[in-house]
Order: C-alpha cells, then structure tokens, then sequence
C-alpha cells in the first residue's frame, strides 16, 4: 500500500474509503502499532481528512502512544474542531490519562453537539461507571436507548449494569424488552434463563 500511495498522483489516488480499509484490517487483528503506521501513510496521502488524525490517534492511544495521540488530536481541534469523534477521542485520551475533569468536559461538548451519536452515550456511560458513577452511568445507558431504540446494544450494556448494581426490577423491566424486542439477540437467551431468578430477586427487594 506504501509503494502504491507513493506512487500515485494526488489525482489518481484510490478514495479514502478504499485506503481506509487499509489500517481497519490491522485494527481487526488488534495490531494498534501497524494501524497507528499506516494512518501515517494515509494522513500524508490525505492531511485534509480527518479520519487519518482522529482514528490516528485513537490507533497511537491504544498502542500506548499517548504523547503523539495528543499532537495528532491538536491538530484535530485546529482542522476539524467540530468533528464527533474529535470529542470522544478527547475524552479516550484524558480517560486513559486519568484526567477525568478533562474527559468530562469533552463528552460533555460530544452530549451538546452530538446528542444522536450512540458512541456519545457510551463514552459518556463507560467514563461515569470507571468513576464509580453508576446512577449516572444508567442514566447515559438510557440515554442511548433512546437513540437507537431499533438496535439491542444499549439495551444490553443498560441491563447489565442494572444487574451489577443489583437494580433487580430495572433489570427485570430492560430483561424483558430485550426478549420481546430482540429475540435474536445474544442475550435474549441468557435473561430468559435468568428471569425467575430476576423476579425473586424484585420480591425480596420490595419486602
């Protein structure tokens, strides 16, 4: 792929949905260092798309690379200020830093400015439950419910937090949407098996 970019013209240049494919395989193989490479390569190929700065990041982030992560998302905020993704690689990078007033303030302006991206909710949920926020983090997990009431995920993570926290009758309620919902899902099955002992657990909560 290096051979091919380098040898190309700005004019003949495969799409950037096509390059990107390119660094996505290493991602799909959990190589994080092979991604973060080739996202170089792209963001010479296309320095005025943000996909090779943001997802660059996100690649250097997970290869432990935080210092360059920051420069790449610097740039970001100067180029693409507006950009979701901006906002939750942000918010990645303070959380993996433990500077949470930091991440906060970022999935806050991803809440205001992108309040139908899932991925807003779950940044926004995943950050509050690391903090130990779990009311919060319900709460989020809600929110993501709400955005995308066709699809099983949020409803999924929303379930299982009611039932690390032991919100028996929240889990019950979110349980049995999800069975009615999404049969197919790959924890219809599981509540189903649990929902006797979910309805216990209710009765014993409220007695």
């Amino acid at each position: 792929m290096l051979t091919t970019l380098n040898s190309q013209t700005n004019s003949d240049l495969p799409t950037p949905e096509q390059t990107f494919e390119w660094p996505n395989e290493a991602i799909r193989g959990n190589n994080w260092t092979e991604a973060a490479s080739r996202w170089a390569v792209l963001r010479k190929a296309y320095p005025e798309h943000p996909a090779p700065w943001i997802h660059g990041a996100r690649a250097k982030i997970e290869a432990g690379d935080l210092e360059q992560a920051e420069k790449l998302l610097l740039h970001a905020q100067q180029h693409f200020p507006n950009h979701a993704n901006l906002f939750l690689e942000s918010a990645l990078l303070a959380m993996r830093s433990e500077k949470w007033d930091t991440a906060e303030a970022y999935l806050q302006q991803a809440r205001e400015k992108h309040p139908d991206l899932l991925q807003t909710w779950f940044k926004s949920a995943e950050c509050a439950e690391v903090q130990g926020n779990l009311e919060q983090a319900a709460a989020y997990y809600q929110k993501a419910c709400e955005c995308t009431p066709d699809r099983p995920g949020p409803f999924i993570q929303y379930a299982e937090l009611a039932m690390r926290t032991k919100q028996w009758e929240q889990a019950l309620q979110i349980g049995q949407k999800i069975i009615n919902d999404f049969p197919n899902s790959r924890m219809s099955e599981e509540i189903h098996s649990k929902m006797d002992v979910l309805k216990q657990n209710v009765q014993m909560q409220s007695s």
